[in-house]
C-alpha cells in the first residue's frame, strides 16, 4: 500500500487531471451515442441538447458527418477513452512510467485531438450547428492529450521548446474562454 501511495504521489496531479477528462469524454460520448441511438429508433426524437437553431445535436447527428467510418463519430470515443483511464492506472502504479508506454499514449492521443478539431470546424462551419457534448469530448480530448504530453515533457521523454508550462496553460485557458463567450453569445442572443 505504501509503494502505491508513493507512485500515486510522484505521478498526482497528471493522473487526477487525465481522470477527470477522461471521465468527461466517455460522458459525452456515451450520451452523444445514446441520442444518436434514440435518433436512430426514432426519428421524430429530439435530444435533450438541442436548444435553438444553432445549438442543435440533432442536426449534427443526422448530418452525412456524424458516421464518417461506417459507425457513429461517438463509438470512437467509447472505444479511446477506457486506454486513457488504463495510462491512469499505469501512472498511479509505477514511480517511473517507461518511455515507451507515455510515448505511445500521448502518440494515440494526438489523431483524437485532431480528428476532434475537424469534426468541430465541420459543425461550426459546414453543418451549422453545435452540439455542446461534441466541444466537451473535444475539450477533453485536447486537455487530456496536454496532460500526457506534459508528462512526457517532465519525465525527459521529449524536447519542448517551451520552458514553462504555466504559459501554455494560460494560453489554452484563454482559447477555450473565447469558445466559451462564443457558445454563450450564440446561446441568449
Amino acid at each position: 500500500m505504501q509503494k502505491f501511495l508513493m507512485n500515486f504521489k510522484n505521478n498526482y496531479p497528471h493522473s487526477l487531471i487525465l481522470l477527470f477528462f477522461s471521465i468527461t469524454g466517455f460522458w459525452a460520448a456515451f450520451t452523444i451515442s445514446f441520442e444518436k441511438y434514440m435518433i436512430l429508433n426514432n426519428p421524430l426524437y429530439t435530444p435533450g441538447c438541442s436548444i435553438n437553431a444553432w445549438i442543435d445535436c440533432g442536426k449534427v447527428m443526422s448530418s452525412q458527418y456524424a458516421a464518417m467510418f461506417s459507425f457513429p463519430n461517438s463509438w470512437l470515443g467509447l472505444m479511446g477513452w477506457p486506454m486513457a483511464w488504463i495510462t491512469v492506472l499505469y501512472l498511479i502504479t509505477h514511480k517511473k512510467p517507461s518511455k515507451s508506454f507515455m510515448l505511445i499514449g500521448m502518440t494515440i492521443t494526438i489523431p483524437a485531438v485532431i480528428i476532434s478539431y475537424i469534426w468541430t470546424y465541420l459543425a461550426f462551419f459546414e453543418i451549422g450547428a453545435v452540439c455542446p457534448w461534441c466541444i466537451l469530448s473535444c475539450v477533453s480530448a485536447t486537455m487530456a492529450s496536454m496532460t500526457l504530453i506534459d508528462l512526457n515533457r517532465r519525465q525527459g521523454f521529449i524536447p519542448f521548446p517551451i520552458k514553462s508550462f504555466n504559459n501554455w496553460a494560460i494560453s489554452l485557458a484563454l482559447w477555450f474562454g473565447l469558445w466559451g463567450v462564443l457558445l454563450y453569445i450564440a446561446i441568449f442572443k
